[in-house]
């Protein structure tokens, strides 16, 4: 019954259930279900109303003692007709209940609710490392629904590295799967046998995004010390957007958040790690460049400010080292002042972004390491 009604609110979210036709169609369940509190019966509306049969005729209902009274509003002459409570009940699931259950029987826990009028937040858990997010997603129409799924990440205020969405009918092309799961959402059907249960093997399987090394060889510290570079902090460019147009950035696991305009100058920083020995970029060539390596692309407000706004948001990750130490600037020259092998990014998530310029930063990227794997960055 229940994997019914979840098909039935696909259709229609605010979906109530006749009781006669819960009873017809599922006699040992709805009594099973009302005892455990999955259904509760809507009260009937107060005072005289109306309705509508399935024959089209209207209805008007009267109270009356402890039943109602029904008059055809089309035929003036018909007898009326005496129903009970019983004949107009109607019934709801009860998706605080249904959520509280799925828990127990997937051993998730955390708070449950509404992110919107098709996604239902079920619980959490913490699974071989990663944190997983739970949803019912009562999704229909595939543009709409698609939608949902994509904002699905940037809904919940905890960040989360797989959200799981059970969905009652809906599925994925293969070319939409591969989509969602690149921003770690995955769809995955009710349970054969219980509607309760879901398996979310793939959410699990899928590899996780490969930290930054956090020891250099023996050559790589030597160019460490060569070039003076400052910074030892593990970076992880995840290409996801937290909110629009916010970019979230891993240092040191702390979270860093940074504007479209930053984030485009901080990417053009990293590219310079691999296209320079030293990793600096010559303000000459942002002031005289074109295209991606243009000031008027990158630091549009000019350099200084647009310096002092990009290093603002590494502050509360970057202990003792100062902001003006990790993003550096030396005669006429500005880089990160980082070695190149302790920077890893999430190229399918990058080259996902509509941004012409991430785009073709990312693109200037890839072009460094060729032998990375998909959704990896450096080895």
């Amino acid at each position: 019954m229940i994997r019914w009604i979840l098909w039935e609110l696909e259709q229609l979210p605010t979906a109530l259930f006749s009781e006669r036709e819960l009873k017809d169609r599922f006699p040992e369940e709805f009594e099973s279900c009302r005892r455990q509190g999955l259904i509760h019966r809507v009260a009937p509306p107060l005072g005289t109303t109306s309705c509508t049969t399935a024959d089209g005729h209207r209805h008007t209902v009267i109270p009356e003692d402890a039943g109602f009274l029904v008059l055809d509003d089309d035929d003036p002459e018909a007898q009326p007709v005496q129903l009970t409570i019983g004949d107009l009940a109607r019934w709801r699931l009860d998706l605080g209940v249904f959520a509280r259950k799925f828990q127990g029987t997937n051993g998730l826990g955390g708070n449950q609710g509404a992110l919107d009028s098709r996604l239902y937040f079920l619980g959490d858990t913490k699974r071989d490392g990663l944190s997983v997010a739970f949803v019912l997603g009562l999704l229909c129409e595939r543009k709409s629904a698609l939608i949902h799924l994509r904002a699905l990440p940037n809904s919940l205020s905890h960040r989360y590295d797989r959200f799981v969405v059970m969905s009652p009918g809906f599925s994925l092309t293969p070319a939409e799967q591969r989509e969602l799961e690149l921003l770690d959402v995955f769809v995955v059907p009710l349970g054969a046998d219980d509607p309760l249960l879901v398996d979310y093997t793939p959410a699990l399987e899928k590899p996780r995004r490969r930290a930054p090394r956090g020891l250099l060889s023996d050559e790589e510290e030597r160019e460490f010390g060569l070039r003076g570079f400052k910074s030892r902090l593990p970076i992880l460019i995840t290409g996801r957007v937290e909110r629009r147009k916010s970019n979230l950035l891993e240092v040191a696991g702390h979270d860093v958040i940074l504007t479209d305009s930053a984030f485009r100058l901080f990417l053009r920083l990293v590219v310079a790690l691999f296209e320079t020995d030293d990793g600096f970029l010559p303000r000459t060539d942002l002031r005289y460049g074109t295209g991606l390596d243009s000031e008027h692309v990158l630091a549009p407000e000019g350099l200084e400010q647009a310096l002092s706004r990009l290093r603002a948001p590494f502050g509360p990750a970057l202990g003792d080292l100062k902001p003006t130490q990790f993003i550096e600037a030396r005669e006429e020259r500005v880089r990160l002042s980082t070695h190149r092998r302790y920077v890893a990014w999430d190229l399918d998530a990058l080259m996902m972004r509509a941004d012409e310029a991430i785009l073709g930063l990312s693109h200037r990227l890839a072009q460094h390491e060729p032998a990375s794997a998909p959704g990896q960055g450096p080895a």
